[in-house]
């Protein structure tokens, strides 16, 4: 256990001792591969360790309990992967790298970690994302609500347009003017890379649906065949260098993902304790 989830479970009011430890959480997934710009993504952690402290504070014990029971596996939203060890994850992405400093190209397994990643890490990290921004405007919501709509699980797009409406609203009242700039900034980017690129979503699905050819040089998607015809219909020829640049962005967006998880995790444990989840046959 490292010692900085220690120090943020008996010190949780403290949002700096928070985001030490999802530092500490990106610098486990990044390992060699930190970068001079990961400074602007780090900013952005701290601004989200302040907004979680604002959820949280003054959080009842119905709302605690309701997070808890979707994270054990009772609730009416559950997630699977959060279960998981995330080196897991880790090893097929320097896997990945090691791939490339043999001058191989490991595309089929990058388009795969792209939808992997934002359907097991992004998309409800998300919506973990609006839940905290509706808590600091004195709004709250359900946790299973932020994640689902009509019994079914949001899907990327969705996440990404009810946080575009939450902050486009204004600066929820309980949050700085500065956090929530920074807040906005990382959204406002991410809103621009899903409307000048394929998109999260078309992505996500088009992978996981195994809709796409590799070619000699670049990637075809949509394929849109049906009975030995073509259909109508958009398509992209994403050259390799391009599958790459997306693979990196996706990458750099998971890993940030997966620290305001880290730090989203330590404020159940640390005010409800440890999360005892149902698969391993422990009771509700």
């Amino acid at each position: 256990m490292w010692k900085e989830w220690v120090i943020a479970v008996d010190h949780i009011e403290d949002p700096q001792a928070v985001f030490e430890l999802g530092h500490r959480a990106y610098k486990e997934f990044m390992g060699e591969h930190l970068r001079d710009s990961d400074s602007e993504s780090l900013e952005a952690l701290k601004a989200l360790s302040r907004l979680l402290d604002l959820a949280f504070v003054e959080i009842d014990a119905d709302a605690l309990f309701e997070i808890k029971r979707s994270l054990e596996g009772y609730g009416e939203f559950t997630e699977p992967a959060i279960l998981e060890n995330v080196c897991h994850s880790a090893r097929i992405h320097w896997m990945i790298e090691e791939e490339r400093n043999a001058r191989r190209d490991p595309i089929l397994l990058e388009l795969m970690m792209q939808a992997h990643d934002i359907e097991n890490v992004i998309r409800p990290n998300l919506c973990r994302l609006y839940w905290a921004l509706g808590r600091a405007n004195l709004r709250p919501l359900e946790y299973s609500k932020a994640q689902t709509k009509k019994g079914q699980v949001v899907s990327i797009g969705c996440a990404i347009t009810q946080i575009e409406k939450a902050l486009w609203k204004g600066r929820p009242c309980l949050l700085d003017e500065d956090d929530f700039l920074t807040i906005r900034k990382f959204v406002t980017g991410l809103i621009n890379e899903e409307k000048e690129r394929i998109g999260l979503d078309r992505l996500r699905n088009w992978i996981s649906h195994r809709n796409f050819v590799i070619l000699e040089d670049a990637v075809l998607m949509p394929v849109n065949l049906r009975n030995g015809k073509s259909v109508k219909g958009n398509r992209n020829v994403v050259p390799f260098d391009l599958i790459r640049e997306n693979f990196l962005k996706i990458r750099g967006l998971t890993v940030f993902m997966f620290s305001f998880q880290t730090m989203f995790l330590v404020h159940i444990v640390a005010r409800s304790g440890d999360i005892r989840p149902s698969l391993f046959g422990s009771g509700p």
